[in-house]
């Protein structure tokens, strides 16, 4: 069997990577009587990674799959970078809400022609206590 999957992995890979995503899709529309968890149906765009990982450790072991992992999770950066990498993400979209926020309560305050992001706060909290 495994010789078999060696020889033949990469239209063995790809039938089951379509087997794996339209399942999902199918039966998301409705076409499929099957109901897929939820949970599986938010992994349908992971659908050629997982089934490459199950024919890599189907054809080359456990072995293989382990070294793999390792070098995955293996990165040689400092932990400066790892902060970056965390936390740069994060703070631009904090920082892009709140011009979002400020840009919709004018760029100027009545009184003064002085940005004011207090005052812009405070009408925005109004707006928003006024809505519900």
């Amino acid at each position: 069997m495994k010789s078999f999957l060696k020889r033949h992995s990469l239209i063995i890979g790809l039938v089951m990577m379509f087997l794996y995503t339209w399942t999902i899709d199918l039966s998301n529309s409705g076409i499929l009587l099957l109901k897929v968890p939820s949970v599986v149906a938010l992994t349908v765009g992971w659908g050629f990674i997982f089934v490459s990982l199950l024919m890599t450790w189907l054809t080359l072991g456990k072995d293989t799959m382990s070294a793999l992992f390792m070098r995955y999770f293996l990165w040689r950066v400092g932990w400066k970078c790892w902060l970056v990498a965390l936390f740069l993400s994060p703070v631009l979209q904090f920082a892009s809400v709140l011009l979002a926020n400020f840009r919709s309560c004018g760029l100027q305050s009545s009184d003064d022609s002085r940005f004011c992001p207090v005052r812009c706060a405070v009408a925005r909290a109004h707006h928003l206590m006024d809505s519900l």
